[in-house]
């Protein structure tokens, strides 16, 4: 079990879990990169809006539309971007399926706070409502989402199943998800989300160092450490293709 646990810290350093830092893992530079091709942006997870606050300051966005059902978090992206009148904040989870869930959350807009059970150290247990981006969408009459950004604390997988007929139909252009410890306990594997993916026409790639790297999950295994994964479809990879490098 040492070794394993040892072997699988290796894995998670070689695939980047140590550096959180938008500005060195990548997520800033890939925004900056595509900055002119984005007009509408989702956040699935938005906690503070760090991530929403970078996309703002570097692109020529029109709209973001912002999900996050931690009542501390939600005050907080209330407080941040309440003279932005280009951000919409929506205090509801996104998943699978329409549903009322145990949401455990942390005080003081933890980073952590999820509907996967077991997962936070800190989180109290409470019931939220669950949406999809499918129902959202449509609900709000949006044609294409430029670039989707989730971060749901191991119900990344679960959000992208929720948007199943968007990736179908292409109207998702590029999107990343994190990838993480929680994964394990909500029954997501990368490898699985990554063949998913593959078949309504997306490929995925590691997002690193600034650079993007064709994922080997087949040689590696499940590492469950924190990543963060990039999609795209044939039509939009022209878009991110000078950052991406060989197999990680």
């Amino acid at each position: 079990m040492k070794i394993r646990n040892q072997c699988r810290a290796i894995l998670g350093r070689a695939h980047g879990s140590t550096v959180t830092d938008m500005a060195v893992n990548g997520e800033a530079a890939i925004i900056e990169h595509i900055n002119k091709s984005i007009r509408l942006v989702v956040d699935v997870g938005a906690n503070r809006g760090e991530w929403t606050q970078m996309v703002l300051r570097n692109t020529t966005v029109e709209a973001c539309l912002l999900f996050e059902p931690s009542d501390s978090a939600l005050n907080a992206l209330q407080q941040r971007f309440a003279a932005e009148p280009r951000v919409v904040i929506i205090g509801t989870a996104v998943g699978d399926c329409a549903a009322q869930l145990s949401f455990y959350e942390e005080p003081d807009a933890g980073v952590t706070s999820t509907l996967v059970a077991g997962t936070s150290l800190r989180g109290e247990e409470r019931t939220v409502q669950v949406t999809t981006l499918e129902t959202e969408i449509e609900r709000l009459g949006l044609p294409t989402v430029d670039y989707l950004k989730i971060d749901a604390e191991g119900y990344d997988f679960h959000v992208l199943r929720g948007a199943r007929r968007l990736l179908e139909h292409k109207r998702i252009a590029l999107g990343q998800f994190e990838y993480g410890s929680a994964w394990a306990s909500s029954g997501s594997t990368l490898t699985y989300a990554m063949e998913w993916l593959k078949d309504v026409g997306y490929q995925c790639f590691l997002l690193k160092n600034r650079k993007l790297y064709l994922p080997r999950p087949a040689v590696y295994g499940e590492y469950f450490g924190y990543s963060n994964y990039v999609f795209c479809h044939e039509g939009t990879k022209p878009l991110i293709a000078s950052l991406i490098c060989g197999a990680v």
